[in-house]
């Protein structure tokens, strides 16, 4: 099994100021702050979809009732408000098949998950489940909690023994003096990424998209897309370099939700 290496902490926070300072890059975040989001009318809107979201990343507020979570919109992050136009969206805490049921899951980042839980995503998505997951093995995601704080997202991805069950090992990115940012095509869109990983199958179950960012497969019923960076997510990023990252982001959620829904039409013989 594939372990990512942990770096001196000397290192990632000289990693992580760096990208907080490329983010701060005032005049192009204010400029782009006030444009409407190019994402709006760009992705069609399933009616009654129910996407569950686990994640360790400061997506939703660290503290609030579901109401205040599920409601405020100015309390969670610009991804998650784009997606509740869109979807029910249900913040987890714990993963089991009986919470997943009937949803597609965005696992983020998360925390380390239990052995049942690994077990739970593995069986359901046999089942039928669609899963998008973002797991980054040297995550730059500027934090003011100190290191080691288990408020924070885990600086690597901790998913290795699903992802080793399902033949995928993700590659650590090569440091270069180029910086963490990159842009990748992901369709038809241009998305930004920091220091971003790099998938490789074992399998003829997976196929790899998009640079090595994306690994689209297919285990069982159900269908996974695994996306090798998790810092996308970050609306600093998008509106530092104007990348698509929003509109990317919709179009894989929508891409694995329809997958649902088509193999539905096809259980049910329409």
């Amino acid at each position: 099994m594939w372990l990512p290496v942990l770096r001196p902490k000397i290192q990632r926070n000289r990693l992580q100021n760096s990208f907080a300072e490329y983010l701060r890059s005032g005049l192009v975040i204010l400029a782009l702050a006030f444009l409407p989001s190019a994402c709006r009318n760009s992705a069609a809107e399933p009616a009654g979809n129910r996407v569950t979201f686990a994640t360790a990343l400061p997506l939703f507020p660290a503290s609030a009732d579901p109401s205040a979570i599920l409601n405020g919109l100015d309390q969670r992050s610009a991804i998650v408000r784009s997606l509740s136009k869109r979807f029910e969206i249900v913040p987890l805490a714990r993963l089991d098949e009986k919470v997943l049921s009937g949803s597609t899951l965005i696992l983020a980042q998360p925390r380390g998950l239990a052995g049942d839980e690994h077990v739970a995503i593995d069986n359901w998505v046999r089942a039928g489940g669609r899963a998008l997951i973002f797991t980054d093995p040297e995550l730059v995601w500027p934090s003011e909690l100190p290191l080691g704080d288990p408020r924070r997202a885990p600086p690597i991805g901790l998913l290795d023994p699903l992802l080793s069950h399902w033949g995928l090992d993700l590659d650590a990115p090569a440091m270069n003096d180029d910086g963490p940012v990159q842009r990748i095509m992901v369709g038809k869109f241009s998305v930004a990424v920091a220091w971003a990983g790099q998938w490789r199958t074992r399998s003829g179950r997976c196929k790899i998209e998009s640079l090595g960012l994306i690994a689209n497969c297919h285990v069982g019923k159900g269908q996974v897309l695994l996306v090798a960076d998790a810092d996308l997510l970050d609306q600093r990023l998008w509106l530092a370099t104007g990348a698509d990252n929003e509109s990317a982001i919709l179009h894989l959620v929508s891409r694995v939700a329809s997958s649902g829904q088509d193999q539905t039409m096809v259980r049910d013989g329409t």
